[in-house]
């Protein structure tokens, strides 16, 4: 079995990534790689490498603020400047869609999470609401005791108030 370098891999895996590369299977009968090898390297390199070394583009680094500028960008331009635009950013239709899906999957998330967290909060705030109250009654009774305690004691002494 022979094998082959990163670099090689990563060189098969662009050819077949550009717009309009080749298919994997004929990159497969080209270089005499088994197709789903072929796959797996572009797979790989899709989730690990970059793409365009020149740009510093690496799919797995992209932070959510620049894939979200990145989608502003690409929904903003004309069909006909937007095949360019992919081809200077080293990017292809499908990674704007799968970021525009996990965008999409983010914000459900935090939608989510923060309606969570409303109603733990809601509940919370429920909650001691209603121990305060219990407290005050328990307060106003005490004192309402304190005041029968000293009425009588003055009562029983014959003193007045």
């Amino acid at each position: 079995m022979k094998i082959y370098s990163n670099d090689f891999k990563e060189e098969v895996a662009k050819k077949h990534l550009i717009p309009g590369g080749k298919s994997v299977a004929v990159l497969s009968r080209e270089i005499g790689v088994s197709e789903q090898s072929i796959r797996n390297w572009i797979y790989k390199f899709n989730n690990c490498i970059t793409v365009n070394k020149d740009s510093g583009f690496n799919f797995t680094k992209v932070s959510d603020a620049e894939k979200l500028t990145l989608l502003l960008e690409s929904k903003s331009m004309s069909e006909d400047k937007h095949g360019m635009w992919l081809r200077e950013k080293g990017l292809k239709s499908e990674h704007i869609k799968l970021w525009e899906n996990q965008m999409k999957e983010k914000l459900n998330n935090k939608q989510d999470a923060l309606r969570d967290e409303n109603k733990r909060l809601k509940e919370e705030n429920r909650n001691l609401v209603e121990e305060l109250s219990r407290k005050d009654k328990a307060l106003a009774e005490m004192g309402s005791l304190l005041m029968l305690k000293k009425n009588y004691r003055s009562l029983i002494s014959g003193e007045e108030n």
